[in-house]
């Protein structure tokens, strides 16, 4: 958040409200903060690209991962962000993983 300049989380619930909204209503600053939860999400994309995917895929596991559910307040306060780095939007299939030249690149522009 700081890197970015973004303010931390404001929520526009109240402590005892409880029901189910939308992603942009839990947040009311979701747009100050995009920049901090694309680059969160560009985390999460890396590392599951890099290390969960690999690892709970190989040859030797006898229960390959099928699907990864993304729960809890961040994840449900940031999903259009987080969204936008980590899967396609067609299909929710993890994106396919980008050179490390790529990013880079991408990240100067």
């Amino acid at each position: 958040e700081a890197a970015f300049g973004c303010p931390p989380p404001v929520s526009r619930a109240e402590p005892e409200d409880t029901g189910c909204r939308g992603a942009q209503d839990l947040l009311s600053n979701f747009d100050a903060r995009e920049p901090a939860a694309r680059a969160f999400g560009q985390q999460w994309h890396h590392f599951l690209s890099s290390q969960f995917v690999p690892q709970f895929t190989a040859g030797s596991r006898r229960h390959k991962v099928e699907r990864i559910c993304f729960a809890g307040q961040v994840a449900t306060a940031n999903w259009p962000a987080l969204r936008e780095a980590v899967v396609t939007p067609e299909s929710d299939v993890l994106l396919p993983s980008q050179p490390a030249s790529a990013s880079s690149a991408d990240d100067r522009s």
